[in-house]
């Protein structure tokens, strides 16, 4: 049994730039934009990037939205969704999961977080050789969701998720789909 972290870091100001504000357009929570292959507008790989920390063997498309990799049952899928531009006045959210073509071989995921303590915060200006933190930021929350790699055999899975722009509120101005791929060996983990 083993923790299996994907990061999944998406481009939500160039989403926004691409498809507006979903509700000007007919998308919706219920009919989201389907980010695929069929038009170079709609794909995932201009939007998202994901990575993930641990699988033995079986990593595919590393980088991509397309990430495939490969899990044993009992492991813990864990993932963070992070806008690139952090920074900027985006966030995002995963609101659904669907398991999608092929078996299904993990359970639904749920939301997890913990207590982060500190975190160190570089110095002010430009990079310079100087190693030690100008500060620590203290008491964060790290959430993310978590799923049990529970049956053996290979299949996709769509993550849901909804586009914020800070300045404007609660309200989600954004919502698209994708599909990554898992394979689930049967367990536990070689070591």
């Amino acid at each position: 049994m083993a923790d299996v972290n994907v990061l999944v870091a998406i481009d939500a100001e160039s989403f926004i730039s691409t498809f507006g504000l979903s509700s000007a357009n007919g998308y919706s929570a219920t009919n989201p934009v389907r980010l695929d292959k069929s038009d170079s507008n709609h794909d995932p790989d201009k939007y998202i990037r994901m990575i993930v920390s641990e699988a033995t063997h079986g990593i595919t498309n590393e980088g991509t939205a397309e990430l495939g990799f490969t899990a044993y049952t009992e492991d813990h899928i864990l993932w963070r969704e992070r806008s690139l531009s952090m920074d900027s006045d985006y966030a995002v959210l995963f609101y659904k999961f669907q398991p999608g073509g092929g078996d299904e071989v993990l359970d639904l995921p749920v939301r997890a977080s913990r207590s982060v303590i500190e975190e160190p915060l570089p110095e002010k200006g430009p990079i310079s050789d100087k190693w030690q933190p100008a500060d620590w930021v203290k008491d964060l929350t790290d959430f993310y969701w978590t799923a049990d790699a529970s049956t053996p055999g290979n299949g996709s899975y769509t993550w849901w998720c909804s586009v914020y722009k800070r300045s404007a509120g609660i309200d989600p101005i954004g919502f698209f789909t994708w599909d990554p791929y898992i394979e689930v060996l049967e367990g536990p983990r070689p070591r």
